[in-house]
C-alpha cells in the first residue's frame, strides 16, 4: 500500500466547479475505463493490456480529476528507488500529465500539481519529469529547473564477437513474454544509474513502444530502436557478462551506438551534451525540484 498516496476521494470546488480527487482508480473498471479514454486520446497510448498482464503496481498512481463520472485531468506521481553511483535514493518521477481540452484552463493541473508536491516535497531525494516544448514556461512556476544530461555514445571498433547470435523476442507469444517479465526484474548490470523498483515501467515501454526491438543474446535480453542511422540500445538486462561493447556490436552491425543509459564503465564512449546531441529526444526537456544536479543520463526505459 502506498501510505503516503492512499488517500479517499473527495469532492473539491476548482474555479467554481465541483469535482472528485481519486488515486486509487486501478481497480475502479469505470473511472479506469475514462482514464485510459483520456490517455489515448492525449497520447495515444492504452493502460489497460499492462494491467491486465499484472504490472500495473504500487509504483505507477495517476492523481484525478473526474467532472462527474468522467476523468478530466490527471497527473500520476512515480516514486522510484534509484542506485545512483552505487548509493540508493528514492526519486519521485511525474508524468501521464493530461487534461481534456474542454476542461483547460481552468486550474486543474495546477490543483493537481500543488497536490503532489505537498504528498512528496521532502519525502524524496529529488521530483523529476521530462516536459514537452509547448509548456517549458510551465514548470518552473513550481519551482522546477531544467536538467542538462549527459549523453553517451559507444564505439564498437574493437568488439569481438559474441558466439550466440541475437533472437528477437515476440511479445504475442505467452513465452516469450514471460522471458521478458523475469528479466525486467533484474535490472541492467552495465548502468551507472537504474530505477531499482522499474521493472512494471520496463515492461510497459516494452509493450507500446519498443515491442519490436526487444532481443534474446545470450544470457542477457537488449532492447534497442532504429531511426535512421540512429542505433539505440535502451536497455540491458539481465546478469553481468560480455563487454558491453559486444552485446551492442551483435546487434548493431558496426555501427556506433547511442546508449539509453549512463554506463557504469565509460570505456569507448563519448560524452555528449543531451541537447546539443543530434539524437536528443524531441518534446522531452528534463526539469527537476530538489536536488538539481544531472551529470548522467536518465534511463530511456524508465520514462513515464
Amino acid at each position: 500500500m502506498r501510505q503516503s498516496e492512499a488517500v479517499q476521494s473527495e469532492t473539491i470546488r476548482i474555479g467554481g466547479a465541483l469535482y472528485m480527487v481519486r488515486t486509487e482508480i486501478r481497480d475502479d473498471p469505470a473511472v479506469r475505463a475514462s482514464f485510459n479514454a483520456l490517455a489515448g486520446e492525449t497520447f495515444g497510448i492504452d493502460f489497460e493490456p499492462w494491467r491486465r498482464a499484472g504490472f500495473w503496481g504500487d509504483t505507477y498512481c495517476p492523481h484525478v480529476l473526474l467532472d462527474g463520472e468522467e476523468v478530466v485531468s490527471c497527473l500520476a506521481a512515480n516514486p522510484m528507488r534509484m542506485r545512483v553511483f552505487g548509493r540508493t535514493e528514492l526519486w519521485v518521477q511525474l508524468g501521464t500529465v493530461m487534461t481534456k481540452p474542454s476542461h483547460r484552463n481552468r486550474g486543474l493541473g495546477r490543483y493537481l500539481m500543488e497536490r503532489v508536491l505537498r504528498l512528496w516535497d521532502g519525502r524524496c531525494e529529488r521530483m523529476m519529469l521530462f516536459a514537452n516544448d509547448s509548456v517549458l514556461d510551465y514548470y518552473p512556476k513550481f519551482g522546477f529547473v531544467p536538467g542538462e544530461e549527459t549523453g553517451f555514445v559507444l564505439s564498437t571498433a574493437d568488439a569481438s564477437r559474441l558466439p550466440d547470435t541475437p533472437r528477437r523476442l515476440d511479445l504475442s507469444s505467452p513465452d516469450d513474454f514471460a522471458l521478458l517479465a523475469g528479466y525486467a526484474g533484474k535490472g541492467n548490470p552495465y548502468a551507472a544509474l537504474e530505477c531499482l523498483s522499474g521493472a512494471g515501467i520496463r515492461i510497459f515501454n516494452c509493450m507500446e513502444a519498443y515491442r519490436d526491438g526487444i532481443w534474446l543474446i545470450g544470457e542477457q535480453i537488449a532492447v534497442t530502436e532504429e531511426d535512421g542511422e540512429i542505433f539505440t540500445l535502451l536497455d540491458v538486462l539481465g546478469e553481468a557478462g560480455p563487454p558491453l561493447r559486444d552485446i551492442a556490436a551483435a546487434l548493431a552491425g558496426g555501427r556506433r551506438v547511442r546508449l539509453g543509459f549512463t554506463p557504469a564503465d565509460e570505456t569507448g564512449c563519448t560524452r555528449t551534451p543531451c541537447r546539443s546531441a543530434p539524437h536528443h529526444e524531441k518534446d522531452c526537456t528534463l526539469f527537476l525540484r530538489g536536488r538539481t544536479d544531472s551529470p548522467w543520463l536518465f534511463p530511456l526505459l524508465a520514462y513515464t
